[in-house]
């Protein structure tokens, strides 16, 4: 999150397609656990680094958001 000192985690089920290659590109369905005070920057045009451990292995970008409220 901008000007955050965090990161954030999540999901993404791609649509259409099980294994994404290096520089193609999907629609895909995420869903993340993100602190409360950051709900309002997960919008559309938001973009982030999608890391394996401290490898940045792709770029996301938010397209539309279904906010689903935690139950415990």
């Amino acid at each position: 999150m901008p000007g955050r000192d965090y990161c954030f985690m999540g999901q993404l089920d791609f649509i259409d397609t099980d294994i994404l290659k290096p520089g193609v590109t999907c629609k895909a369905r995420g869903n993340f656990i993100i602190a409360s005070v950051d709900i309002e920057e997960f919008k559309p045009g938001y973009c982030w680094h999608i890391c394996e451990a401290n490898k940045i292995m792709g770029y996301g970008k938010v397209i539309e958001v279904k906010h689903i409220p935690f139950q415990p």
